[in-house]
């Protein structure tokens, strides 16, 4: 089967915001480990996109990648992999831990305990993944869809177990093709081809529902501690312009373009949704504001507002190209250069 997953946009936001934080700001560490947790999903679900591809199911199917279902007001589910067929959907969910994992039941949750007996706890996974398969299941009923709902927890590691309920929804991820497979032959079709194509389609919209920027709000940072202007790429120190259109690193001796794009999308994902000329010259310490206007003017942005009231924006999970802003092209091919 064929498995369609984007780059993460909130992963790329947090990369971001750790290389803007300065190194002694209190909320280092936190949000180190954000990024640790982001990134330990998405090597998770990589590897369940892995098996899942290597499954052989006849007839029509579809992956979908990274939904959230809108339930009730207020009320989103998110889920990582689902797989449909006419036969029914399943929710793959991705779990990365290592270390020894202790199933403990009041409350219920999961402990990992690493080499140096030190105990993190992580939400229940089967809670998890029971909330998934409930909130798809509405989703379906509210439509009229009859479609069985079925689901498991793929963990990545090869994990020692203590206190698992030997019903546990639980696979290892090198079980998922086979899972899929001989749940599949156990099956009868629900729908038709025509019913099917028309889930899909469906279902396919159901993303983005969650927006998590900007990050500094929710991480409860002031936006003034993160380092302004264009940054090293290389030791991230700020950098000053030796020519209008080069920057240079003085304590690594990088040369370079100014990255206007890059700033731009670091204040939209980390700072505020939109900008307007005045604050772009702020963030990076530019003095003409005929000059902002052109940079402004480089970038496929969302104008909102008019006069001096114009400010700009975008859509940070569908406006953006290998997570950088898109050129915007003029009549003859030429971008805003």
């Amino acid at each position: 089967m064929f498995v369609a997953r984007g780059r993460s946009v909130e992963l790329h936001a947090l990369e971001r915001l750790l290389v803007l934080l300065p190194d002694s700001h209190e909320k280092q560490n936190e949000i180190q480990d954000a990024v640790y947790r982001a990134k330990a999903g998405r090597a998770g679900e990589r590897m369940v996109d892995k098996y899942v591809r290597l499954t052989r199911i006849p007839g029509p199917a579809k992956v979908l990648t990274d939904l959230e279902l809108e339930i009730g007001p207020d009320h989103i589910v998110q889920i990582d992999t689902v797989i449909l067929t006419p036969r029914g959907a399943w929710i793959l969910e991705a779990k990365l831990y290592k270390g020894i994992l202790r199933y403990r039941h009041n409350p219920r949750r999961l402990e990992r305990v690493d080499q140096n007996e030190e105990i993190t706890p992580f939400p229940c996974p089967i809670m998890q993944l029971d909330t998934q398969m409930k909130g798809l299941e509405r989703w379906l009923t509210d439509r009229g869809i009859v479609l069985p709902v079925n689901g498991k927890i793929a963990f990545v590691s090869n994990n020692l177990w203590e206190g698992l309920p030997d019903e546990a929804p639980i696979i290892p991820v090198r079980e998922v093709s086979l899972y899929l497979q001989q749940s599949f032959d156990h099956m009868r079709d629900s729908m038709n081809v025509s019913e099917f194509n028309h889930l899909v389609s469906l279902l396919a919209e159901e993303k983005y529902r969650f927006n998590p920027f900007p990050l500094c709000k929710r991480f409860g940072i002031n936006p003034n501690d993160l380092k302004r202007g264009f940054l090293c790429p290389v030791c991230h120190a700020r950098m000053r312009f030796v020519t209008e259109r080069t920057c240079r690193c003085d304590d690594c001796s990088v040369q370079t373009a100014p990255d206007y794009g890059r700033a731009i999308l670091d204040w939209f994902l980390l700072i505020h949704p939109t900008i307007n000329n005045l604050q772009l010259r702020k963030f990076l310490g530019l003095k003409d504001k005929y000059a902002a206007t052109r940079i402004l003017a480089l970038f496929d942005l969302q104008r909102v507002g008019t006069s001096v009231n114009t400010a700009y924006t975008i859509d940070p999970f569908r406006g953006l190209t290998n997570m950088q802003l898109r050129r915007r092209v003029k009549v003859g091919g030429t971008d805003g250069r």
